[in-house]
């Protein structure tokens, strides 16, 4: 708990408080926007990613950082997958969904390249109530790590 306030704080220091956030709410949510703020506040894609899922828009949203799946695991890591950074509206509604089953997702809609854009495509989660919604993700390789941000568009059916 601790250490999720710390960041909590390091990161409204880092982007002006709720001044990003305002700037942030007159983007349209997709990777572009990402790339702007990245400049107009001179942070990492990394730390915009995560923060412009947090802060901005209120609906289901998401951030996955993981090892592509062309390269070998790091031996610090446990996981392919670093982060997984979640909406509250993402976890109020799909708040079941396991990290393994994004990565699988991303894994087969991502294509081998040296850096930048290496995926944009739809995904596909249920809900806590069993219902199948549609997202738009786009990944983008920053030679280290995909850093996917994953948008909700709409309900697909009713169980």
């Amino acid at each position: 708990m601790l250490e999720a306030e710390a960041n909590y704080g390091t990161s409204f220091l880092m982007f002006c408080g709720e001044l990003f956030t305002v700037e942030a709410l007159d983007t349209q949510p997709a990777w572009e926007s990402i790339e702007i703020l990245k400049k107009r506040y001179s942070n990492s894609l990394v730390t915009t990613l995560r923060r412009y899922v947090v802060a901005s828009h209120k609906i289901p949203m998401a951030a996955f950082i993981n090892t592509p799946h062309w390269q070998e695991k790091p031996d610090d890591q446990p996981n392919r997958w670093r982060y997984f950074v979640k909406s509250n509206k993402f976890v109020s509604q799909f708040g079941n969904i396991h990290p393994n089953l994004v990565l699988a997702q991303i894994d087969n809609n991502t294509y081998i390249k040296r850096g930048g854009p290496v995926g944009d495509y739809s995904l596909y989660l249920k809900d806590i109530n069993g219902n199948l919604h549609e997202f738009h993700a786009e990944s983008f390789f920053n030679r280290y790590d995909i850093l996917t941000l994953i948008v909700y568009i709409k309900q697909l059916n009713l169980r």
